[in-house]
């Protein structure tokens, strides 16, 4: 699948919402937090929340048709508070098929690489991509105080072809990486 760019996925209430959720820790919304200080962000599991879930199938049903279904959702948000935003580049070696990349909000921009190259996106905006086809990454980003960049991130697979990518390489310094990395490298540190 080639990656694709969504915008206006969310109405300004949903948003609202959303964000509120996350500000709370609304345990109604956000379940498990889990802080990672190696990738300067909080992680929640999205409950069962599914308002949200019927506008987004709407922006993306003509992409996925009827094979894909969602797998799960979960929301971080990068911030120094939890460590010095970084994310190498990867694959998420499991059977997602589609990936929603989505940004909820922020307060200064920060890049998406896939492959070679970098995305730059809006709040209430996406990219959509096979997160195990295509190598995602950050650029380096000095964070100052204050500043975050909040996602939610949204899984489909197909339920009758699981596809099993364990076998791709979880070692960022693995060849796979080379091109990614080098990229990301030649980027330097953003100054957006």
């Amino acid at each position: 699948m080639e990656i694709v760019r969504l915008n206006n996925i969310f109405s300004e209430e949903q948003l609202l919402v959303l964000n509120n959720a996350m500000d709370e820790a609304s345990e109604d919304v956000m379940e498990s937090p889990t802080e990672n200080s190696n990738l300067g962000r909080v992680s929640y599991r999205i409950g069962p929340f599914h308002f949200y879930y019927e506008s987004l199938f709407n922006k993306i049903s003509h992409l996925t048709g009827s094979r894909l279904e969602m797998k799960g959702a979960n929301a971080v948000e990068y911030n120094l508070k939890y460590g010095q935003p970084n994310l190498p580049p990867h694959v998420d070696r499991d059977n997602t098929e589609l990936l929603v990349n989505f940004q909820l909000s922020s307060n200064t921009k920060w890049g998406i690489g896939l492959d070679e190259e970098v995305f730059y996106i809006e709040d209430n905006e996406a990219l959509i991509f096979n997160p195990n086809e295509n190598i995602h990454w950050r650029p380096r980003k000095e964070f100052q105080p204050g500043e975050f960049v909040r996602m939610m991130f949204f899984r489909f697979v197909d339920s009758n072809n699981e596809i099993d990518n364990s076998h791709l390489p979880s070692n960022m310094t693995d060849s796979m990486f080379d091109l990614a990395n080098k990229a990301r490298d030649q980027i330097g540190p953003s100054l957006i």
